[in-house]
């Protein structure tokens, strides 16, 4: 991942001194605003505290600049900031899928960021449309096989999310709820890609391959698909890192189109809040975010794509990036979420 990565990795788990400080419930909404505050930085974020822990930890170290964390449930962050109204002491918010960043734009929970610097690192589609949030690490929404009982040819023939309603995948179909995000955006992306009335169709012929009941999550896919229960299933890229990474002698692999058709991205982003009362260090945070090598050790630790694309990407899931990214705005699927969430209930796609 190279020297100044690997330098960082080492530094952050060797300096227990800069851990970021992690605010309780009542600790984080009784934070006043006072001159010391202006040194710091007060992160809400839904990821998980082990992803984002150890990047701020490094940038305390790099900067010197204390940061406070509030890790917890993307819900609970935002009944938190709204609670709090304009005394919210939140500076940076990040939240994890496309879904939940478009609902904390409709809440005005950000405010714009005018910052050459992070817009020169992170591609226009890869950001909101008025600079409200920018992707950090990006995540893709493929279609996983179990290697002992998939077809190799017909595996090759996939070309798009619609093939897998193809008749031949007939009682091999795996599937997570409509509820998991990653679906609803996926539903969100077909509406925006062929239309309400196509990208139905897709999803009922999906159904209609079922090889079992579908699942709560896409763990439980994954464990269905590596059991042998069906060949062939959708999960976010990331997910099955994680599950290959406890399993390594699972037999599954990540699959990509035919013809190199596009895939659905899902993006990890990150904005300013409206009421942030140190902004400027927010901002500065952002910037170091999503620059080189800071944004591959936040993707390596979730085992995502960085956002920048001149970020390193790690070894483990290097070979899964032949993937071909669909150019479109991620933020543009927000307004297609209300949408993927009607076509799913009348689909009675829970």
């Amino acid at each position: 991942m190279g020297v100044i990565f690997l330098a960082i990795l080492l530094v952050a788990g060797c300096s227990e001194d800069n851990t970021p400080t992690q605010l309780t419930d009542e600790e984080s909404e009784a934070v006043e605003p006072t001159a010391a505050r202006t040194r710091s930085v007060v992160v809400y974020a839904a990821s998980s505290n082990s992803q984002i822990g150890p990047v701020l930890e490094a940038y305390t170290t790099e900067t010197g600049t204390k940061v406070n964390l509030v890790v917890d449930d993307y819900a609970k962050l935002v009944a938190k900031i709204e609670r709090s109204g304009g005394g919210s002491v939140a500076d940076l918010f990040i939240a994890t899928n496309v879904g939940d960043l478009w609902h904390a734009v409709e809440n005005d929970i950000y405010r714009p960021v005018y910052s050459t610097l992070v817009a020169d690192q992170i591609s226009e589609n890869l950001r909101d449309a008025e600079k409200l949030w920018h992707a950090l690490s990006i995540r893709a929404r493929i279609f996983v096989v179990n290697t002992n009982l998939a077809d190799a040819a017909q595996v090759a023939t996939i070309s798009d999310y619609g093939s897998l309603g193809d008749e031949r995948w007939r009682g091999k179909l795996c599937l997570s709820s409509s509820s998991v995000q990653g679906n609803r955006s996926l539903i969100a992306y077909l509406i925006k890609s062929h239309g309400v009335r196509n990208a139905e169709l897709i999803v009922r012929r999906w159904q209609a391959n079922l090889a079992t009941t579908i699942f709560d999550d896409d763990s439980e896919l994954l464990q269905a698909v590596a059991d042998g229960r069906c060949p062939i299933g959708i999960v976010d890229s990331n997910d099955l890192a994680m599950f290959t990474r406890d399993r390594p002698d699972a037999p599954l692999a990540a699959q990509w189109f035919a013809a190199g058709s596009p895939v659905y991205l899902d993006v990890t982003g990150a904005g300013v809040t409206r009421h942030a009362e140190n902004p400027d260090g927010a901002t500065a945070l952002l910037e170091w975010l999503t620059s080189g090598q800071p944004n591959a050790l936040f993707a390596v630790l979730g085992l995502e794509f960085p956002a920048n694309p001149d970020a390193p990407v790690d070894v483990s899931i290097e070979r899964w990036r032949r993937y071909v990214a669909d150019p479109m705005s991620v933020s543009e699927l927000g307004y297609f979420q209300e949408d993927a969430a009607k076509l799913a209930e009348r689909a009675h796609y829970p």
